[in-house]
C-alpha cells in the first residue's frame, strides 16, 4: 500500500466512512502483521477500536468476527479483513513504489563479461528499505525511477539495486540528467 498525499487519503476515508484507526487496524490484519497492530493498540492506552466501531466494520462487510463469542470480550486478532476492504483499497490507493522499483530494475546485469543477480536481496526487506529511504513521496520516488530509466537507458547501472538505493546512486543519476554525462564512468563497484 502506498499514499500518494495526504488528501488522496482523507479521501480514501471520507468516501468509504472508515476512520484512520479503522483503516489501520484493518489493514494491519490485511498484511497480517499482529506484532505491529497490538503495537499501535497499546501505544492508543488499549482504546483501540470500540465494540461499536468494530461491529459496524463487521456488518458493512469489511471485516469477519472469528471470536467465539461475538457479543463476550473479544480478541482483536480474531478479524480478518473481507475482499471487499482489499478490493476499494486496491482501487483508491497507488501501487507499491518499491514493487514499481523493483520490477522496473535489471534482473541481471552484465560487468566485466559476467552476468550478476542485480535484484540481489529479499524483495520484502527491500520493500522497507526502499521505502523508509525513498517511498515517504511521489514526488521523490518519481525522481527515483526517472534517475533509473536515464541509468538504464545509457548504461550507468552497475550496481545491485540494494547499493543502488543505499548510496543513493540515483541523485548521481538525476545530476547526469541535467547536467550532461561526466567525462569519466562510474568504475565498476562491488555487489
Amino acid at each position: 500500500m502506498y499514499i500518494n498525499d495526504v488528501e488522496e487519503y482523507v479521501s480514501f476515508l471520507t468516501k468509504h466512512k472508515i476512520s484512520a484507526d479503522a483503516f489501520l487496524y484493518m489493514y494491519l490484519i490485511s498484511i497480517k502483521d499482529y506484532p505491529l497492530m497490538f503495537k499501535y493498540l497499546s501505544y492508543s492506552y488499549g482504546k483501540g477500536l470500540s465494540y461499536d466501531e468494530l461491529m459496524s466494520l463487521t456488518s458493512r462487510g469489511y471485516l469477519v468476527n472469528l471470536n467465539y463469542n461475538p457479543k463476550a470480550e473479544f480478541s482483536a486478532d480474531m478479524f480478518e479483513v473481507t475482499s471487499k476492504f482489499t478490493d476499494i483499497m486496491d482501487k483508491c490507493i497507488s501501487a507499491n513504489p518499491a514493487d514499481e522499483f523493483w520490477d522496473a530494475y535489471p534482473a541481471y546485469l552484465w560487468i566485466e563479461g559476467k552476468r550478476f543477480a542485480a535484484r540481489n536481496m529479499d524483495k520484502d526487506e527491500f520493500t522497507k528499505i526502499y521505502m523508509s529511504k525513498v517511498g515517504k513521496t511521489k514526488a521523490e520516488h518519481q525522481t527515483v525511477m526517472e534517475a533509473l530509466e536515464f541509468g538504464k537507458n545509457n548504461q550507468r547501472i552497475n550496481i545491485g539495486l540494494d547499493k543502488f538505493i543505499r548510496t543513493k546512486m540515483y541523485n548521481d543519476l538525476a545530476k547526469e540528467m541535467v547536467n550532461g554525462p561526466k567525462n569519466s564512468t562510474y568504475g565498476d563497484r562491488e555487489f
